[in-house]
């Protein structure tokens, strides 16, 4: 279905993006928490590195960034066997995952709410006369 949008007044919206820093160093983004849902949905690094399109090496740096982050872990990999290990988040993993995702919703429901707000006059209004 094709919505019609009124030619008179411009289709706006508000978007924004955001990071989880650490002693004020952008940390975790979008892209590692999404690798870090795959982690845990598809057991290993390689089958979600796979599923989100990325280098295998460009995971592995990632998770061992992410690793650094505090004195513990946020996934844990073991090495070897048929699919190459598995991969395991952890707590504190998925703690940071779960943080991510509702800052992520209480954002999106606090720009929808800015964007409901921008209203411009219609052309040809007393408005538009100045």
């Amino acid at each position: 279905m094709t919505t019609q949008h009124d030619l008179t007044r411009p289709a706006l919206s508000v978007r924004g993006r955001f990071w989880i820093n650490i002693e004020g160093v952008s940390r975790l983004g979008k892209g590692k928490i999404e690798l870090l849902e795959k982690i845990r949905d598809k057991g290993t690094l390689l089958k979600a590195a796979a599923e989100l399109k990325i280098p295998y090496r460009q995971a592995w740096s990632k998770v061992q960034s992410m690793n650094k982050l505090q004195d513990y872990p946020v996934v844990i990999l073991r090495h070897g066997g048929k699919d190459h290990g598995n991969a395991r988040v952890t707590e504190f993993g998925n703690n940071l995952i779960n943080a991510f995702r509702s800052i992520e919703s209480d954002l999106e429901k606090f720009l929808e709410d800015q964007a409901s707000k921008m209203d411009f006059p219609r052309e040809g209004t007393s408005e538009d006369k100045g």
